[in-house]
């Protein structure tokens, strides 16, 4: 997997270089961890997109599939544009969306360890739209760790079959529903796994409700909604985890959720390859495989991110008085 790092260029100090940042010239280098490229930035949008162009011909050239910005970068890039001119030329900018959804039971963690709630004692719901390749593995740890899991979801079928398997097999119960105006009057603790705010405001949702958005730029503010909008999270990565991307000057720059992303995607990435020549019962036990990866790495979620900003750890605790 060829992964570019895209990283603000030094206003240089020579002449030829001077000429070559005017022209807007971007260089690139060739690491273990992927390819890093430096643009020059300008206020100037016409400036900019020519950079942007050039930027796309040398990721082409080098078969870039994923991308990683800089946060200096997202400011001047006109980063929803070149998201979007991304997506056209087959290259994935990661935004820490992909690291949500691996530790989205890490995330209902964090929220009960400072709730000082066990995860035994709540029910946690999901919203999902029908989507016919997505993998439903995710809600295992739910199912093993929480009091019930309740599915909200227009994909009836699909999941009254999952609900009758795992009571036939597992003496499991899970809920399944559509009701838009009860099936999350009373919920505490929302995952909208993929639905956008067009399908989130059709539903009557408990005004005080914790909703962790595992799709991108959902910022849920219907009328007398006072619960918590959670957009991002803040993670600790250990040392040891980034010392291959020691050598890159300015890797500080780049937002560690991000970063841990894109680390993450390439010992995926191998793991998948070793895979392929494993027998039916070894492939059984990658199931957790992520998770696990995660785990041996040490990273923990420090903090949340809500529509405006980190949520301040008060404001999660408040929450659960308010849900009382």
């Amino acid at each position: 997997m060829n992964i570019g790092y895209i990283k603000k260029q030094k206003y240089p100090l020579g002449w030829i270089e001077k000429i070559k940042y005017f022209l807007g010239m971007i260089s690139s280098r060739q690491y273990e961890v992927g390819y890093v490229f430096q643009v020059p930035l300008y206020e100037k949008e016409k400036k900019m997109d020519k950079v942007i162009k050039r930027l796309m011909i040398q990721m082409q050239k080098a078969k870039i599939e994923k991308i990683v910005f800089s946060d200096e970068c997202i400011c001047y890039l006109g980063y929803p544009n070149i998201v979007q001119i991304c997506i056209q030329n087959g290259i994935e900018v990661l935004n820490g969306r992909q690291l949500m959804r691996y530790m989205d039971f890490d995330i209902l963690k964090y929220i009960l360890k400072l709730q000082n709630i066990p995860t035994k004692q709540e029910d946690v719901f999901f919203l999902i739209k029908k989507e016919n390749n997505l993998d439903l593995q995710f809600l295992s740890r739910f199912i093993e760790n929480c009091k019930t899991v309740n599915i909200v979801t227009n994909d009836l079928k699909r999941f009254k079959k999952v609900q009758e398997t795992l009571y036939e097999k597992e003496s499991i119960l899970i809920s399944v529903s559509n009701h838009k105006t009860k099936s999350l009057k009373r919920a505490k603790y929302i995952f909208n796994v993929n639905m956008d705010l067009q399908d989130l405001e059709k539903y009557t949702i408990n005004r005080n409700a914790i909703i962790i958005h595992l799709q991108d730029g959902i910022k849920y503010q219907a009328n007398l909604f006072n619960g918590i909008n959670v957009n991002g999270i803040e993670i600790d990565i250990p040392d040891e985890v980034i010392e291959e991307y020691d050598k890159i000057e300015g890797i500080e720059k780049f937002n560690a959720m991000r970063l841990y992303e894109s680390i993450l995607l390439r010992r995926i990435a191998r793991e998948k390859r070793k895979i392929i020549m494993l027998s039916k019962s070894d492939l059984a036990k990658q199931k957790n495989i992520v998770a696990d990866m995660i785990l041996e790495d040490g990273i923990k979620i420090k903090g949340l991110i809500g529509n405006n900003g980190k949520i301040a750890e008060a404001e999660i605790i408040q929450n659960y008085q308010k849900m009382k």
